[in-house]
């Protein structure tokens, strides 16, 4: 099994959205937990076709420590691309943020095995 960490730079409070979904055929699971809350739970999918995606979700960042915890149980390693970055508003003052991963668990580097989007703005501009 291969299994790869990732800390989610959110912060506490803010009102956050996922979505993920698969393009593979080993059987891919989705951890996405802070200090206080786990907000998928070990979630599991094995698919070559990525529609339909699992169900979305939304909450409020209850905890401090945000991680996601991605497991491909037939993968010996895990090679992610992440796209990270801030959400801006007209002034330049940050009131979000994003984080977006494509996993690889083979050798065809098309990144299209595992997609997670997550997305937090502040409750407050």
């Amino acid at each position: 099994m291969a299994s790869k960490t990732f800390t989610v730079p959110f912060n506490q409070n803010q009102l956050m959205f996922w979505s993920w979904t698969t393009q593979a055929a080993n059987n891919v699971c989705i951890t996405l937990k802070d200090s206080s809350t786990t907000y998928i739970n070990n979630m599991c999918r094995q698919s070559t076709n990525p529609l339909p995606a699992p169900t979305p979700g939304a909450s409020l960042v209850n905890g401090t420590s945000l991680n996601l915890t991605i497991n491909v149980l037939n993968a010996t390693t895990l090679i992610s691309s992440i796209a990270s970055g801030n959400i801006n508003d007209p002034s330049g003052n940050v009131i979000g943020e994003y984080f977006n991963v494509a996993i690889e668990d083979g050798s065809d580097e098309d990144f299209n095995d595992v997609w997670v989007s997550l997305v937090a703005w502040n409750t407050q501009g």
